[in-house]
């Protein structure tokens, strides 16, 4: 299972605010090979997109998941004013 955070908790009220269905479920290995996308959230990492599953390759950063990250730094800067450094 995952770690409860505030991180998490921010990122699954965008997620569905932008209608993405999501279930805390366990996973099994065939579910995470049929992804397109994936990401893993973190309090100082932010959203981190998932390159791979054993050799399966995704399309890291995929659209949602740059969608995403995008809100969340948006949800940073009007609550704390802090802007995070351009790549």
């Amino acid at each position: 299972g995952t770690l409860p955070g505030v991180t998490q908790d921010c990122i699954l009220q965008i997620v569905r605010r932008l209608g993405i269905p999501v279930a805390r479920r366990p996973i099994t290995p065939r579910m995470l090979v049929a992804c397109r996308e994936m990401f893993i959230t973190s309090s100082n990492r932010e959203v981190i997109p998932v390159v791979r599953v054993d050799r399966h390759r995704l399309d890291a950063p995929g659209e949602w998941t740059r969608r995403i990250h995008a809100e969340y730094q948006k949800r940073i800067t009007l609550r704390t004013g802090w802007r995070p450094p351009s790549p």
